[in-house]
């Protein structure tokens, strides 16, 4: 099922509102689906499909639609980054671009939303070591 949402997303030629939607419902999915504790409602092959695929899916669609896949992207970061997607900041990386300032933008937006979500996991893991 999300692969057929990142197919209905991905395609250039589809209604743009259809696209939106898929994006929107893809993104929910994910946050309801990806964590370990429901790690067998997305199998391990789709999984890896995602995450081979979104990057380069967030930057080839509309803004409006870029927002929602790279808050999906995020909510997989939070789950997997960096043990278990070792690959996604060196694909961030380059996808960016001299002159396309949308696609920078979208890459920059996505990078800081995973890493202002690593800093607010290490500033717990600190309270917690200290407080037990």
């Amino acid at each position: 099922f999300p692969l057929a949402l990142l197919q209905l997303i991905g395609d250039a030629n589809g209604d743009q509102t259809l696209r939106f939607a898929g994006a929107v419902y893809f993104k929910n999915y994910i946050k309801r689906n990806w964590d370990n504790e429901n790690a067998d409602h997305i199998t391990p092959q789709d999984r890896l499909t995602i995450k081979n695929e979104i990057v380069q899916l967030m930057i080839s669609t509309p803004e409006r639609t870029q927002l929602q896949i790279s808050d999906a992207l995020s909510i997989i970061a939070a789950e997997d980054f960096p043990e278990q997607w070792e690959n996604l900041m060196p694909e961030l990386t380059s996808k960016l671009s001299d002159t396309d300032y949308k696609t920078n933008n979208g890459i920059l937006q996505t990078a800081h939303s995973i890493f202002k979500k690593q800093v607010e996991m290490l500033t717990w893991n600190n309270v917690f070591r200290i407080t037990n």
